[in-house]
């Protein structure tokens, strides 16, 4: 029998933590083949509990759920992950309706028309997001309402528009956006619809006191030292009891757990905030890269006010993702003719070290470099009785040396001594 939540058999456990162990995370073209999320919703999930009342919105979870346990490096609050997938379900629902909105009045006549009509509604999805993603995360009234007008286009009636340029068919009126608000909440995830996708992408899950945890599927996932107490949901038939009390543990709002949960709640959603930072910029990253080699490192993060780590991980996520064929630059290695018997030496000495021949060979070179830098120094550096002496004998010199005046010196006349008779 499949081990459930209130199992006590040692045997099922172990088995059940084998074969978890074994199986990942549902893969991509599985959470994309949707005859088996319609298998899922037929035939396993009226075994649990659990109330999905729209598969839409079912399909939309496990599709957010299934990118970001791919993209988490670590475990996480599952109520962090929960509240980061209903954002995310907020601010898409908010810039399509937008979008749509702000396009509405653009003709469509002929078939350019439309093409243009889509291509700019799917422009504007992609530029309302970040400004949407800020005015849900803003603390500051006065906050919220700048980004509203600015970066949103939200104007009050009665009120100077802030952008007069951009035509009034374009924006939106403030008590619009509000009902946009309130109806984005018939699209978010409920905690039953959260548990579902929980279940369908076969996730791990954990707990540790009254936390729940979530495990992230990155292949740079950082190993917990904490020992936490795994939720054995088990094959099919699911544990309904173990299933209803995760998605009862997440119907608790925030404001009434305790300060050390809140600040992991806070904590665990600022890592989600990041790291979908980093997965929404590989694309241009990886495009502004690829389009000249001879760009570095250097010129990228200039470009997009990015720090190193924050390059790092953009590039990291963007190899893995296939999409960046740029390389870094290294400078090409220096070569050198080797005479026979300095390489048989050479492979000896490595071979004896047990490093490689290149390694071996700067060694050496490293050694003997050593060596005469020491004699350079040893030939420069003189005793002080060898100093002395060497004054000394310079001093003697200048003494016996004649005084010689500005002018020519007249050279000594020779004394010549001749023989008597040697003329007579």
């Amino acid at each position: 029998m499949p081990a459930g939540r209130g199992d006590t058999d040692p045997q099922a456990i172990i088995v059940y933590l084998q074969e978890k162990k074994a199986r990942a995370m549902r893969s991509k073209s599985e959470v994309e083949n949707g005859e088996l999320l319609i298998a899922f919703l037929q035939t396993d999930l009226p075994k649990t509990e659990l109330i999905v009342a729209s598969p839409a919105i079912l399909a939309d979870t496990v599709r957010l759920l299934w990118l970001t346990i791919s993209l988490l490096d670590k475990d996480l609050l599952l109520k962090a992950v929960f509240n980061w997938v209903q954002r995310s379900q907020r601010v898409q629902y908010l810039a399509q309706a937008l979008a749509e909105i702000r396009t509405r009045n653009m003709p469509e006549g002929t078939e350019a028309q439309r093409e243009q009509k889509a291509e700019r509604k799917l422009a504007l999805v992609a530029e309302l997001n970040r400004p949407l993603s800020l005015y849900l995360e803003s603390q500051k009234p006065d906050q919220g309402h700048g980004l509203l007008q600015t970066a949103i286009g939200v104007y009050e009636e009665g009120v100077k528009r802030s952008q007069p340029d951009i035509a009034l068919d374009r924006m939106i009126s403030l008590e619009e956006f509000q009902t946009l608000e309130q109806q984005a909440t018939q699209f978010l995830a409920t905690e039953d619809v959260f548990v579902a996708a929980c279940l369908f992408l076969q996730v791990e899950i954990s707990k540790d006191r009254s936390m729940l945890f979530i495990k992230g599927e990155s292949p740079s996932f950082k190993v917990s030292k904490r020992e936490r107490e795994p939720i054995f949901l088990g094959e099919l038939p699911y544990s309904t009891d173990a299933a209803k009390k995760i998605s009862h543990s997440l119907s608790r709002p925030d404001s009434d757990r305790g300060e050390v949960e809140q600040n992991y709640i806070t904590a665990a959603f600022n890592h989600l905030v990041k790291i979908n930072k980093y997965y929404s910029q590989i694309k241009a990253v990886a495009a502004y890269l690829n389009e000249d080699a001879n760009r570095t490192k250097r010129d990228a993060m200039q470009f997009f006010g990015i720090t190193n780590i924050d390059f790092e991980r953009i590039t990291l996520l963007a190899r893995r993702a296939g999409i960046l064929t740029w390389r870094v630059k290294r400078r090409t290695p220096n070569s050198y003719p080797i005479n026979t018997e300095e390489q048989e030496f050479l492979t000896w000495y490595a071979k004896k070290m047990k490093i490689t021949e290149p390694k071996a060979l700067n060694m050496i070179i490293s050694r003997f470099a050593n060596l005469v830098r020491m004699q350079e120094e040893k030939e420069k550096r003189i005793s002080p009785r060898k100093a002395l002496a060497q004054f000394n004998r310079q001093e003697q010199v200048k003494q016996n040396e004649p005084a010689v005046s500005d002018q020519q010196a007249v050279p000594a006349r020779k004394t010549v001594r001749v023989r008597q008779g040697a003329f007579s």
